[in-house]
């Protein structure tokens, strides 16, 4: 059997989600793998811990750490303008240089999960193109950085690389000229770059190997471009579950669809994600949602799964200000007193935040919005 290659880039905070994502792919293979993890901070310890999580398929997986050292690499102008994305995500770009003996390589972001056998990816022939990937439904980035409406904007998360064909054209030079160089905004990072440098010389592969947050949510802006019955396929057989976005699985707040099927996985690797400290923070507090709507009930059930009671809710509406909403009483903003901890749970959040602004309330001390919110004040109390 032949031993199929896969590369993934990670720092520390990421080792344990790395675990998970091979623990999936272990599960649904039969296949020998030969796993490059390209990373600036782990220790010997931390190769230790991973290659102990993965002890029980140690005859089907080996584990190659690649350190590469950030004051050698020629990113020194990273922007980093989504706050979850690590100048990590940027050596995908250099697999061409650093695996020099590879003529092709999957690969994989730390925060997918696979449910289809990794092979019959690897099975995909790219020889023509530089990569094999998704096309993401980013429409404003497609129409940003590309010249040509076909095949379109790719998620680069999950990619067949043609590591051979790269080489052969310069390829990681290109993209770091380009990034160095550009005026443009890059929102996406390095994503963004293999988007503008390969443009049209990519193979489009199943929706099903890439299902990020949009469709699990079933996003309205779907149905715009494809139709029901093609949507409910993909969500109802994803080949694999990419957790986009800054909301991930392990996030003290999640309401992503398909969360259950991480908790499965990473059950499975024996990893070991604790909320103690976060839970502390927040149950000493006397919460308050805003909005008595739908994302209020959504922010309820979330509170509830992490064992979490409010006192009540906040809303502008006063046909709902002194009645019940799941059980609990509504008040209107003028019941807000200072030891109250407000978290925004409606689209007129814009709105709300000023509201609370002109009290004299804090954002990030006082009050929060939404689940980002939540989970961005829960990463501080982790610290």
């Amino acid at each position: 059997m032949e031993i199929l290659n896969i590369a993934m880039s990670i720092n520390r905070a990421y080792v344990n989600y790395c675990i998970i994502t091979i623990c999936s792919i272990l599960e649904n293979t039969d296949q020998i793998l030969n796993v490059y993890i390209l990373n600036s901070d782990l220790d010997k310890s931390d190769e230790k811990y991973m290659n102990n999580k993965l002890s029980k398929y140690h005859i089907k997986v080996k584990l190659n750490f690649i350190f590469l050292d950030r004051n050698n690499l020629n990113l020194t102008n990273f922007k980093n303008y989504k706050a979850h994305l690590s100048i990590e995500t940027f050596y995908r770009l250099l697999l061409p240089k650093v695996l020099k003996d590879l003529d092709k390589i999957i690969y994989i972001d730390s925060d997918i999960i696979f449910k289809e056998d990794i092979s019959k990816l690897d099975a995909i022939d790219i020889d023509e193109f530089y990569i094999g990937a998704v096309k993401d439904c980013n429409l404003e980035m497609e129409s940003y950085l590309h010249k040509t409406n076909f095949p379109g904007y790719f998620n680069a998360g999950l990619m067949i690389m043609n590591l051979d064909k790269m080489r052969k054209t310069n390829f990681t030079e290109r993209c770091l000229e380009f990034y160095e160089t550009t005026s443009l905004v890059l929102p996406y990072a390095d994503q963004d770059i293999l988007n503008y440098i390969i443009q049209d010389e990519w193979y489009c592969l199943e929706q099903n190997w890439n299902v990020i947050r949009q469709w699990a949510k079933k996003d309205l802006a779907l149905y715009e471009i494809y139709k029901d019955d093609y949507i409910e396929s993909i969500i109802n057989n994803p080949y694999t579950i990419h957790y986009t976005s800054s909301i991930k699985p392990w996030s003290f707040l999640c309401d992503h669809p398909l969360k259950k099927e991480f908790i499965h996985y990473q059950e499975l690797s024996g990893v070991e994600i604790s909320y103690n400290s976060q839970y502390n923070f927040f149950n000493k507090m006397d919460i308050l949602i805003f909005g008595a709507g739908s994302g209020g009930i959504n922010m309820y059930e979330l509170l509830r799964e992490r064992s979490l009671d409010i006192v009540g809710f906040i809303d502008n509406n006063k046909r709902k200000v002194g009645g019940l909403f799941k059980g609990k009483p509504v008040w209107s903003i003028s019941a807000i007193e200072k030891k109250h901890f407000i978290i925004i749970a409606s689209d007129y959040y814009k709105e709300i935040a000023l509201q609370l602004d002109d009290l004299g309330l804090i954002r990030n001390l006082d009050y929060v919005i939404g689940i980002e919110g939540v989970n961005e004040l829960s990463e501080k109390m982790k610290k």
